[in-house]
């Protein structure tokens, strides 16, 4: 599709915000007051800690968050508004608001894209019922929403050759979850095309002053260093096969993954390191272009143009190997990818690949969850490994898309 002028871009979202906010009001009024047991013992025993010893317990000794800064500060926002420590508890589930906003907003980022009025609020309004990521919103009440919003922003800012903005929402993408940094390759080759050398000096000082700005209170109360401790604890954290996670592994292997060490060696290479062997194998094949365009750019300083599409598949491809080859990956972590695949959905009005995926995301997330009370959870659509089978035939259908947006690219130059 045609490149839209920045101007029309903000001018096409302007005219989804009053739906938006009606949208929103509808969700907040028939929110679920329940959620994952778990997770949400977690919010409201974080926001009560929060509440009762202040923002510097986030990351004090005896605290067990375990999440980055900035979903610590929505926490400590959380809990002023709850007004109390039993209300940290008891409101839990207003909590689901906050990532429910970034639902929204990533929709009308996709949306604007869309030059005619009318398509754009029909496909606006289908986007945001997206059962996929609504159930892991409003249902599950996690918060992957969040930093997929600033990883796919992050991306149409690059897009746009804004990158020093681009540089500062991935940057607040990660300090949501780490998880984002897996997109990082991908969006480095944008930056590097669209810096000079003065410019890329005010990048890194922008990045640096933000980072500080964001850890600035704990740095205050002397426990920064426990952010380190925090952000590198995630890896490795549940050294199984599985956690949950739908993927590769689950047609390999037969048994309970979530009790399979990931240690154990086939051919005397860990599952881990075969994972991750899959997951770099792939995301070099998907790099490969960017990485011939960014040699080009530096020797002649041109590059080979690629689609919209090209790029948004490239983005989904990239999250959904993480998810689907690597070891020690929970049911959430293709999310972002199921984001990603509904912009490609919305801009192309093809809506196969996106069914497909969202619909056995949501069926993945409610076999844990079992917030219908369904009769039988024992049948084929909750099963393990037809849920991956699912998702491999998905993940190769959008690869193939990837091969036949790549070969439309070369044609046309």
């Amino acid at each position: 599709m045609q490149k839209l002028p920045e101007n029309q871009l903000l001018n096409n979202a302007k005219t989804l915000l009053l739906p938006a906010v009606f949208l929103f009001v509808f969700l907040a009024l028939v929110l679920p007051q329940t959620g994952h047991p778990y997770d949400n013992h977690c919010w409201a025993r974080w926001a009560e800690g929060l509440f009762n010893n202040g923002l510097k317990w986030g990351y004090d000794k005896n605290s067990s968050i375990n999440y980055l800064p900035l979903y610590v500060y929505v926490l400590k926002l959380y809990s002023w508004f709850a007004g109390s420590a039993n209300a940290c508890f008891s409101n839990i589930y207003y909590l689901k608001l906050f990532t429910l906003v970034f639902d929204v907003l990533s929709i009308i980022v996709m949306c604007s894209f869309i030059q005619n009025e009318t398509k754009r609020l029909q496909w606006f309004l289908f986007g945001v019922l997206n059962i996929g990521f609504l159930y892991n919103t409003i249902v599950w009440g996690q918060v992957d929403g969040i930093f997929s919003f600033f990883v796919l922003v992050s991306f149409v800012a690059a897009f746009y050759k804004k990158t020093l903005f681009s540089t500062i929402l991935f940057l607040i993408a990660l300090n949501f979850k780490l998880q984002a940094i897996v997109f990082l390759p991908f969006l480095g080759i944008f930056w590097l095309q669209q810096v000079t050398i003065k410019k890329a000096s005010l990048i890194v000082f922008s990045i640096m002053l933000a980072q500080f700005i964001i850890i600035a209170p704990f740095v205050f109360y002397g426990n920064a260093k426990n952010i380190v401790k925090v952000a590198f604890g995630s890896v490795d954290y549940f050294q199984v096969v599985s956690m949950n996670a739908f993927n590769i592994w689950h047609l390999l292997l037969n048994g309970d993954l979530m009790k399979t060490p990931d240690n154990i060696t086939f051919m005397g290479i860990s599952y881990k390191n075969i994972g991750l062997l899959m997951f770099a194998t792939v995301s070099f094949v998907l790099l490969f272009p960017y990485l011939k365009n960014l040699l080009l750019y530096f020797r002649q300083k041109t590059t080979q143009p690629f689609t919209l599409n090209f790029h948004i598949l490239t983005l989904t491809l990239i999250g959904f190997s993480f998810f689907f080859f690597n070891t020690q990956m929970h049911e959430r972590y293709v999310h972002p990818s199921i984001v990603l695949i509904s912009f490609y959905a919305i801009l192309n009005q093809k809506w196969g690949l996106w069914l497909l995926l969202t619909v056995n995301y949501a069926l993945t997330l409610e076999g844990l969850v079992q917030f219908l009370k369904l009769n039988n959870y024992n049948t084929l659509v909750f099963d393990p490994k037809f849920s991956a089978a699912v998702f491999l035939i998905g993940f190769l259908w959008c690869f193939s898309l990837w091969v036949s947006e790549y070969k439309k690219a070369i044609s046309n130059n």
